[in-house]
């Protein structure tokens, strides 16, 4: 029997082998029952033999009888490096191998320790662990030590290792000082620095004595962003903080969107174009918005816009000649810093509270939604179709549209994101949609779960108030939240297929260059995004333990 890969014996195995040594072992013959001769000494005497990974015994070896061909032999013994040589036996060519073994340095052992104890110990650059510890098996010679250990100076030392010796080394460890010194220069200078909320001085600043550790450095300076860091200064050492300040531009972003779109829409008076647009870029100062279209009721906002703000601005028209609704207005900075939103309209009056939390990007976020409670209760008492022919009702309903509006702007602030673009990108919405809990429908009357025979399509405002959703639940909010951000998307609504326990619906959203699965309509091409999920992608069939179940399925797309 081979034993493939053995290369070796262990120490332990050199008695079992003087056991065999007197035995004659025949390797398979090739195919034409050919053998040949092989003969084996060692220097010195009584190395273990292996031919091909097979233990033969102990050398000597007179006149082995191998099997004709190319083989591997292996010698080993105890303290002494294995020799391997490839041979090639030929029939009626008798072959002799003699190892002469090189012997191995016998190894040594030191004992450190240091006061205090608990240093990390490392040894020619190799950490073995912490005082007080033996290192063994160090080849014979010096050795460099260094044991490091917080609050303490580094150590450093050369200790000396040799067989039959054990030398112990006691090490004393410099405490490092309690201080340090820090400085400060900014671009520009003359900025206002604080350290942990103390005045330290004006830009640039003296050296100056700080505790050791870790501090909260802000330097403020009138035209320019805040600007923090922590800064970790060393005892007995000397740090500098390199600050260069942002200035604050004198020019800000609008976004303004409206329900209808396309409504007349006039800044300063001026008419500019109709909803949706985006200005940038624009200069700070105080602005007026009118919203104007023909059959609903004019509505006008003022505020101010500082340099660096962005303003989101949203107008829910209405038919009706009495209606007192207001823009809602979502602000923000491009620092970060004074997120300020005012919402007028359905914010009024009860609400319902939920809290949300997910994950984007490995960064844990949370919002907290008020759902006014009227709103709640308009959605509840609307008919509730389960015919994808009106999925139109429930993703560009109305009277939600102003509340949707703020929602996608406290989204947009929770995903922590100052870059304009990425403040809107689909994955801020996906995210948050994802991380809702998937639950069925239970009728509060009956007590009964929803069926594919009785099934019950939620409004958005629905799905936020009660905290959960179904798979057609979460595509009608991601739907209606992605349109506020004005993206071209459809809900994609699946049939059973074998292997799962219902139908499904996903949401389509419509792009050039994306990878993946996707529904043709009209030209354009609608990626599938599943929404039941944390984590499923755009363009990806990520079904547990299914695969690309819908991959092939006929689908009923519902461009919106």
């Amino acid at each position: 029997m081979y034993m493939n890969g053995m290369n070796a014996i262990s120490p332990n195995a050199i008695v079992v082998l003087l056991c065999l040594s007197a035995l004659l072992v025949i390797l398979p013959a090739t195919a034409t029952g050919d053998s040949c001769s092989l003969t084996a000494h060692s220097i010195p005497d009584g190395a273990a033999i292996s031919i091909d990974g097979m233990l033969i015994g102990t050398a000597p070896q007179e006149a082995l009888t191998v099997s004709c061909g190319n083989h591997t032999v292996t010698m080993s013994a105890n303290g002494y490096s294995d020799f391997t040589e490839n041979v090639t036996l030929v029939s009626g060519n008798p072959q002799e191998i003699v190892a002469n073994l090189q012997r191995i340095a016998d190894t040594g052992s030191v004992f450190i320790q240091s006061n205090p104890s608990g240093g990390d110990v490392y040894v020619d650059g190799i950490l073995q662990g912490k005082t007080p510890l033996l290192v063994d098996a160090l080849s014979p010679g010096a050795h460099s030590v260094l044991i490091r250990k917080t609050g303490y100076n580094d150590y450093r030392d050369v200790v000396t290792a040799g067989p039959g010796m054990i030398p112990e080394y006691n090490e004393f460890l410099v405490p490092l000082p309690q201080t340090g010194f820090l400085g400060i220069i900014s671009s520009p200078d003359n900025a206002t620095a604080y350290i942990d909320g103390a005045l330290f001085g004006t830009t640039p600043t003296l050296l100056t004595r700080v505790a050791a550790g870790n501090h909260t450095l802000l330097v403020q300076k009138d035209g320019y962003w805040n600007y923090t860091q922590t800064i970790e200064v060393q005892g007995g050492t000397s740090a500098l903080a390199q600050v260069t300040l942002q200035q604050i531009p004198n020019v800000g972003n609008l976004i303004i969107g409206s329900t209808p779109s396309g409504t007349a829409l006039y800044l300063n008076g001026v008419y500019k174009t109709v909803t949706p647009v985006t200005f940038e870029n624009i200069p700070q100062g105080n602005y007026s918005v009118a919203f104007q279209k023909p059959n609903y009721t004019a509505q006008n906002i003022s505020f101010t816009l500082f340099g660096g703000d962005t303003v989101e601005i949203y107008a829910a028209l209405s038919t009706d000649p009495s209606s007192t609704s207001q823009p809602g207005l979502q602000r923000y900075t491009s620092d970060g810093n004074d997120t300020v939103a005012n919402l007028t309209g359905p914010g009024a009056g009860p609400v319902i509270d939920k809290t949300y939390n997910w994950y984007s990007l490995g960064r844990a976020q949370t919002i907290t939604v008020h759902v006014p409670e009227n709103l709640y209760d308009y959605y509840k008492n609307q008919t509730h179709p389960t015919d994808p022919s009106q999925l139109k009702n429930y993703t560009l309903s109305a009277e939600d549209r102003l509340y949707l509006a703020d929602l996608v702007g406290q989204l947009k602030d929770a995903s922590g994101n100052q870059n304009f673009a990425a403040r809107n990108d689909y994955r801020t919405v996906t995210a948050f949609v994802q991380g809702i809990p998937y639950a069925l429908h239970t009728d509060p009357a009956t007590g009964q779960t929803t069926t594919a025979a009785n099934d019950y399509w939620k409004y958005p405002v629905e799905t936020l108030a009660e905290g959960n959703g179904d798979c057609i639940d979460d595509a009608i909010l991601a739907a209606a939240l992605l349109k506020e951000m004005n993206y071209d998307v459809a809900i994609v609504v699946l049939p059973q297929v074998s292997g799962e326990p219902a139908g499904h619906a996903v949401v389509g959203i419509a792009c050039d260059n994306c990878n993946g699965y996707y529904y043709p309509v009209d030209g354009k091409k609608y990626y599938y995004l599943d929404l039941t999920a944390s984590g499923n992608e755009l363009g990806k069939m990520n079904y547990q333990g299914t695969g690309d179940s819908y991959a092939n399925t006929p689908a009923e797309v519902v461009v919106l």
